[in-house]
């Protein structure tokens, strides 16, 4: 599981390093690469607090389904925070992104916790069938 953390977050960073060099004014590349960060970030701490809970197999769903909520709506906002540190280093006289790009990201907020929520609760039943040893 180390592996696979520490791939995620290699490929966040060279993504995040190559998108700050690229002129790119989408909203898909910045939310692609908040949601990959998001993502990062909830298998780091699934990681870390699956090692050391003494739950139920049913637990765990419940669990699962707060970090994937979590994990969703944590996406949008990191995307505007994103975009500003972007304007913040290139300087431009008209800024690469525009108030209404901030807003646009941040109104999508209830949809990506609920596709986080729907992954989280996806994620905790494939877990816990495989802790109750059920396959289908």
């Amino acid at each position: 599981m180390t592996w696979i953390v520490r791939g995620l977050w290699a490929v966040a960073g060279v993504a995040w390093f190559a998108w700050l060099g690229y002129e790119d004014v989408g909203l898909a590349v910045v939310l692609s690469l908040s949601g990959w960060i998001s993502l990062a970030y909830v298998v780091t701490l699934w990681r870390r607090w699956s090692e050391s809970w003494r739950l139920e197999p049913g637990q765990y769903l419940v669990r699962a389904a707060i970090v994937g909520l979590v994990g969703g709506a944590t996406a949008p906002p990191l995307a505007d925070i994103l975009m500003l540190v972007k304007i913040s280093i290139h300087g431009h006289t008209v800024a690469d992104f525009t108030a209404r790009d901030l807003a646009a990201v941040l109104w999508r907020t209830p949809v990506w916790a609920l596709a986080g929520l729907a992954a989280g609760l996806a994620l905790g039943l494939i877990h816990r069938l495989r802790k109750t040893g059920r396959q289908s």
